[in-house]
């Protein structure tokens, strides 16, 4: 099986200087899609889960397992 590797950033998305949230760009596609919207927080890798599900990459577990564990390395 030949599983992709997910390039997984999160940024925190700032308005006048006041945190407002996070976006999540994976392989360069940014999540959430709709243009100024974001993800309340990171906290528990919760933004990367939302952005992962709502790009459609859940149907590979595997692939979606190995990109949390990273992140989580990371961290």
């Amino acid at each position: 099986m030949n599983i992709n590797k997910l390039k997984i950033t999160v940024k925190p998305k700032y308005y006048f200087g006041y945190l407002q949230g996070v976006n999540v760009h994976i392989n360069g596609k940014k999540f959430p899609i709709k243009k100024n919207f974001v993800y309340a927080h990171n906290k528990n890798n919760k933004a990367i889960k939302t952005a992962l599900i709502d790009g459609g990459y859940t149907e590979n577990h595997q692939l979606v397992i190995s990109a949390l564990k990273k992140e989580m390395e990371v961290k």
